[in-house]
């Protein structure tokens, strides 16, 4: 039974003569109170859709399509349809981009260091010319008058050696310093995995406890109202059963919403969503 309900039963028996005007008076404010609260999460629920909207770049009028799957009859908060498949460490590097982009930074990086490692030797260049040669300016060109030049072209830092090692060395230490930078990212996608995955399973734990704990309040609300309804009890411990109805609805639809969030922060942290067939499919992509 809703708050309302219990005003109209409440408004029955005072017609009766069966309650008095202070149930009804505790009946109406605690009714008006929650009443009250409700402007403000349909603000906040508008200023999401709003948020989401200009994300996708459409506009948030009432008729949008994604506006209206935004906004369900129903009021049904997602849950996860599976669990997440993690894989392993190295599914996980290879996974998240800014590890990939790391490791992309180190190739580069070494490719600059080997450049910068051949200005130490010789570069020999074998070079193919056809030329023409002309015997006089009165005759024709035969096929005699046509040669080729072949040789070898070589070319050398060596007088400017210091200016190579001094690229060298600051090939080498870019080189180091995307490799820790590698090694700290690293560091913190599995630390922020895992405490992404803790934190899931965490929140999805006490889901269950707070479903047991509703209902519970339901079943005490029917017996407060029905003890006043039989005379036994004041409106106060309806008034109360309802209070504590409406905390614990309150408490699972946090739950609910807070386990949303981190499930996405788990997709996120995993570098998406991956089932096993995906899974395989990768590595099978980067042998």
């Amino acid at each position: 039974m809703t708050q309302l309900e219990g005003l109209d039963l409440v408004r029955t028996l005072v017609d009766n003569g069966r309650a008095t005007q202070l149930d009804l008076e505790q009946a109406e404010t605690q009714y008006r109170t929650t009443l009250a609260a409700i402007p403000v999460y349909e603000a906040d629920r508008e200023a999401a859709i709003s948020r989401l909207a200009a994300l996708t770049a459409m506009p948030a009028s009432a008729a949008d399509p994604l506006v209206q799957q935004l906004t369900p009859t129903t009021g049904v908060i997602p849950v996860l349809s599976a669990p997440l498949t993690a894989g392993t460490p190295e599914d996980l590097l290879r996974r998240r981009p800014d590890i990939r982009v790391a490791e992309a930074q180190i190739g580069a990086a070494l490719a600059l260091g080997e450049a910068a490692r051949a200005d130490l030797f010789p570069r020999i260049t074998l070079n193919a010319n056809l030329l023409g040669l002309v015997r006089n300016t009165g005759a024709a060109i035969s096929d005699e008058s046509i040669g080729f030049d072949f040789g070898p072209a070589i070319s050398w830092a060596g007088p400017d050696l210091r200016g190579v090692y001094a690229n060298i060395d600051a090939a080498d230490a870019r080189t180091g310093r995307l490799v820790a930078n590698y090694q700290s990212t690293v560091l913190d996608a599995l630390a922020d995995a895992e405490t992404a995955l803790t934190d899931l399973a965490a929140e999805s734990r006490r889901t269950a406890d707070l479903e047991a704990a509703l209902a519970s309040a339901r079943r005490a609300l029917d017996l407060a109202r029905l003890r006043y309804q039989e005379g036994l009890d004041s409106y106060l411990n309806v008034l109360d059963a309802q209070r504590s109805l409406l905390d614990a609805e309150d408490r699972l639809a946090v739950n609910r919403a807070e386990t949303a969030r981190r499930a996405v922060r788990a997709y996120r942290s995993l570098g998406g969503i991956w089932t096993d067939e995906e899974l395989a499919a990768f590595r099978a992509e980067l042998g």
